[in-house]
């Protein structure tokens, strides 16, 4: 039952299969808008961003939406203001590749960017933020290995394995493309 206030609540379900697994991927993952006297315009970008159970008017209409990434954590999350509305377990950069630390922008998209030195990894969703070759990706693979490579960087995430990028599970990075636009900040911590 929802309280009698003018708001949205986000509401997100997993199915389960009984007695055999929970369907964890976000694919199989549900929501359901509850509205209550109304949605407000205000209320928009909340919705637009938010990827976990809330109400709406829990973020600042006016608060900027930023890409925040925990390197100690090895996770990603999307912000507007200080609350955050979507989490992502991510993998970045090794130790001696590391991911940059500071305050960067998205500067490019591309449905696919593949490096341009050997092996030439394949990097699906690429959206780069910064001039040396860093970006936030899909799980990386190479064109003729079968998926081995593919196999392995899925065993990575949640472990800073990168040179420097930061990987996402592939419909993460799907869904994290359609949200974001060039400009947008990311702030990479540790």
């Amino acid at each position: 039952k929802a309280p009698s206030i003018d708001d949205v609540f986000r509401e997100y379900f997993q199915p389960v299969v009984e007695g055999v697994k929970w369907l964890e991927s976000s694919n199989e993952t549900a929501y359901v808008d509850i509205i209550v006297g109304g949605a407000k315009p205000e209320y928009e970008k909340a919705l637009k961003f938010m990827g976990k159970s809330m109400q709406a008017s829990q973020t600042d209409p006016n608060g900027e939406v930023v890409i925040d990434v925990d390197l100690s954590e090895q996770m990603m999350r999307v912000k507007i203001g200080d609350i955050d509305v979507r989490d992502y377990k991510i993998s970045t950069g090794a130790s001696d590749t590391p991911t940059p630390v500071g305050r960067f922008k998205i500067l490019n998209k591309d449905e696919l960017r593949i490096g341009n030195k050997w092996p030439h990894y394949h990097m699906p969703k690429w959206q780069g933020f910064t001039n040396r070759g860093h970006g936030l990706h899909a799980l990386p693979y190479l064109a003729n290995d079968r998926g081995v490579f593919w196999n392995e960087a899925l065993e990575h995430i949640g472990r800073p394995v990168s040179h420097g990028c930061i990987r996402l599970m592939t419909e993460d990075a799907t869904e994290l493309y359609g949200l974001t636009e060039l400009g947008m900040p990311i702030v990479i911590h540790l």
